[in-house]
């Protein structure tokens, strides 16, 4: 189970680019045993962006197959809307899991620079936006 974060700003999001894959994610990770949801949130968000956030609503849930490091992975996505609160955006990443830290339009956004496991929530995000503004 992860928790991952939306940071919206006009329309613009804030994603990561992980080194391995060159498509842009939503910042946030896989919970630790022990550790909270929010704890994990905000742990992996600070880690792969630089930035401390406020955990606002869930904005949704979603779940995808994959294989991670040869294991096959039944994952469930929890999505929070978040605030920064502080911080220093990695913009060249972490040298680690996330090479580029950026805002990117949300009408630049689709299935060829976004990882498969985030496009089906962010598509559905993004169309609920647009229709909110009509």
């Amino acid at each position: 189970m992860g928790a991952y974060g939306i940071l919206r700003v006009g329309n613009k999001i804030l994603l990561q680019r992980h080194p391995l894959l060159n498509k842009f994610g939503v910042p946030g990770g896989g919970i630790e045993m022990g550790e909270s949801l929010g704890r994990g949130l905000y742990r992996e968000y600070q880690e792969e962006t630089g930035l401390r956030v406020r955990r606002g609503e869930v904005l949704g849930v979603d779940e995808d197959y994959f294989t991670f490091k040869g294991e096959d992975i039944h994952g469930i996505f929890i999505y929070y809307e978040v605030f920064r609160v502080g911080g220093k955006i990695l913009k060249d990443g972490n040298d680690f899991d996330t090479a580029e830290v950026k805002s990117i339009d949300i009408k630049d956004l689709n299935s060829d620079n976004v990882q498969k496991v985030f496009w089906h929530f962010l598509k559905e995000y993004i169309k609920d936006l647009k229709s909110k503004r009509k």
